[in-house]
């Protein structure tokens, strides 16, 4: 059994106890992210905000990023290892962990 779940959705029913896990332009990000892999790959993603945030880190800036993972200078290093989001209109970046 499945749901459609809105943006909205998305946003609204995220847990309060992970309520700084995201920024609200982060979550916004994941959500268009889902969406697109859901369409481009065919297949369902379950709303499992848990999930979420054991595998995907929001970072104020590229730079924080790097701080946090040695040998890593770009946004271009972390693209050739992982999943890089970009949250438009902003220097905020979500990593998926690796």
């Amino acid at each position: 059994m499945n749901m459609t779940m809105t943006e909205y959705d998305f946003i609204n029913q995220w847990p309060t106890s992970r309520a700084n896990q995201f920024s609200r332009e982060a979550l916004l990000s994941l959500y268009d992210y889902f969406e697109m892999l859901e369409q481009d790959c065919g297949i369902n993603i379950e709303y499992d905000p848990i999930a979420f945030c054991c595998d995907y880190t929001e970072y104020e800036s590229i730079k924080d990023a790097c701080n946090e993972y040695d040998g890593f200078e770009t946004i271009e290093d972390f693209e050739g290892y992982t999943t890089v989001i970009q949250v438009p209109n902003s220097e905020k970046v979500i990593l998926q962990n690796f």
